[in-house]
């Protein structure tokens, strides 16, 4: 070692690689591994010229400093380096094997944005993740890369990115693993952006793939309004009947389904109000307020439908309810007026007066 040193010449004479590429290799075999790569770095960056053994010099400290930089995990050198490297035209080795530069890049950006992730810089990772999904369309890692380049939008507040990202995400990779929370993550951008056309679709494309999962419920919940919010009656209903049958408890269900002939009773045909408030019925023992707003539906849809008769057992029955729920609640009057002006209408104007 001591011998080498001596002869070392200065950083332009090329030939004293022979002195430094050895140098380094005593210094990494006793464990100085930072002092060889220090050692390397600056005849690593010069342009000049090599022959071929000083250019197996030059390959043998670049790839020795590549998988070092990649075992170490330090993502921000191994990527200068790497560029430094394709910048050159480097031609790595270690031992008697091969070094991709471009490779160690690509390990350098995909897992550098992750290291940026964890630590909270979101910013900086999606410049990573944009030049991977941008450069690196290939590797196996693309999928995840982009659905973490989405997350790291979001991270970064850049929303707009974020939705068109995951929905691209979507579109691309419909059986991937991120699947699930790329689609959740849009739903709520799409939401909260009040991008309804999104979010109607990106709604119902969550109910249809991922009903099973934890936020199936407040997601199902939230397309149901947006549906019906903008005229989807049939979808609306749809995911609310998809939330009543997952609920659990004679009561609970009671509620869902009491919720849904509320929206029938303004939207939907005579048939299905009917077909609901017959289910609501064969649950027994509903709360009188339910019931009344049973009754009100079935009258609403006799009317429409020309059945007197079940007009008249809704009035017959919801005036046993109302003389137990008296007249304290506003909706339970709502009902109960609503059936006995349907009833009124029936019989004729003498009726409809009094």
């Amino acid at each position: 070692f001591t011998r080498l040193a001596q002869e070392q010449g200065g950083i332009d004479n090329t030939s004293n690689w022979t002195f430094d590429a050895h140098i380094g290799l005593i210094d990494w075999t006793a464990g100085q591994i930072t002092e060889a790569m220090d050692l390397w770095k600056p005849r690593l960056n010069s342009q000049a010229a090599l022959n071929g053994k000083m250019a197996n010099h030059r390959a043998q400290a670049a790839g020795f400093t590549l998988v070092e930089l990649r075992t170490k995990k330090s993502w921000p050198e191994l990527e200068s380096t790497a560029r430094q490297g394709i910048a050159l035209r480097w031609r790595p080795a270690h031992g008697t094997r091969k070094i991709d530069p471009v490779g160690m890049l690509g390990d350098a950006l995909f897992e550098g944005g992750k290291a940026l992730m964890s630590a909270g810089d979101a910013a900086n990772a999606e410049i990573k993740f944009a030049e991977f999904t941008g450069s690196f369309k290939k590797d196996r890692r693309y999928e995840e890369a982009f659905f973490l380049r989405g997350k790291a939008e979001r991270g970064a507040r850049h929303f707009s990115a974020a939705l068109t990202t995951f929905k691209d995400f979507i579109g691309r990779f419909p059986r991937s693993r991120f699947d699930e929370e790329a689609t959740r993550s849009a739903f709520d951008l799409a939401t909260d952006m009040a991008d309804e056309e999104s979010g109607l679709y990106l709604g119902k494309h969550y109910m249809t793939s991922h009903s099973k999962k934890e936020q199936a419920p407040r997601i199902t919940e939230s397309y149901a309004q947006l549906a019906l919010g903008n005229g989807f009656y049939g979808d609306g209903v749809a995911a609310l009947e998809s939330l009543a049958a997952k609920v659990k408890g004679k009561s609970a269900r009671a509620e869902a389904l009491a919720r849904i002939l509320d929206i029938q009773v303004l939207v939907a045909t005579p048939g299905s109000i009917l077909d609901t408030a017959d289910r609501l019925i064969r649950l027994g023992n509903l709360p009188p307020e339910i019931m009344l707003r049973v009754f009100r539906a079935q009258a609403r849809a006799a009317s429409a439908s020309n059945k007197k008769g079940l007009i008249s057992r809704a009035k017959s029955e919801g005036a046993k309810l109302w003389a137990r729920l008296g007249d304290s609640d506003q909706q339970n009057r709502d009902a109960w007026g609503e059936i006995l002006f349907i009833q009124a209408e029936v019989n004729g104007n003498k009726e409809i007066d009094e």
